[in-house]
């Protein structure tokens, strides 16, 4: 099977083939014709960031809340629950009602992004980094020159050895190594 990264805009998403580097036929489509449960839980309309844990379970953010996804069955797997109390160090970081993007670098960790922020998240431990917060532009050396230390839409790790960070109508690719 091909390697696949989904594209969400409001309440319809594109599915793109990365091996292909393409877009597959037949989209953009609603949310709810991707994945079951959603019709109901206010994630129907779109969302802020996902993130794969890369246990066969990904996760959808929006607001305060977050939803879990099976991705064998792509359906949702659970109840709608709040981040703050359920991602610890999350709210305490100040990442407790909304995120940008979200992404996991295979590494054991994931990283969280809000405004000009950034919080590491040990995915082992489960337990956002316990220095908190950090800026974007010092510890992403290049990103801020680029205008990506701030107001991402979307951060994407293909397995590649490079990220890509989104932010309106641009990326840019960013060597893990």
């Amino acid at each position: 099977m091909a390697a696949q990264a989904y594209f969400v805009q409001g309440g319809t998403y594109v599915r793109y083939d990365l091996d292909a580097d393409h877009a597959d036929a037949g989209y953009p489509r609603a949310l709810t014709q991707g994945w079951s449960g959603l019709d109901g839980t206010g994630f129907e309309d779109g969302i802020d960031a996902t993130l794969d844990l890369g246990a066969g379970k990904a996760y959808l953010f929006k607001g305060d809340s977050y939803l879990r996804l099976d991705q064998a069955t792509n359906a949702v797997d659970g109840q709608v629950r709040t981040i703050a109390g359920n991602w610890p160090g999350l709210a305490e970081a100040g990442f407790g009602d909304s995120l940008d993007a979200a992404v996991n670098f295979g590494t054991g960790n994931a990283y969280f992004f809000r405004g000009d922020a950034y919080l590491r998240y040990d995915i082992a431990a489960d337990s956002g980094d316990p220095d908190g917060a950090r800026a974007v532009a010092d510890d992403w050396p290049g990103l801020g020159d680029l205008g990506f230390a701030a107001g991402l839409d979307a951060v994407l790790n293909p397995g590649n050895g490079g990220v890509y960070f989104f932010r309106d109508d641009q990326y840019v690719r960013y060597d893990v190594a």
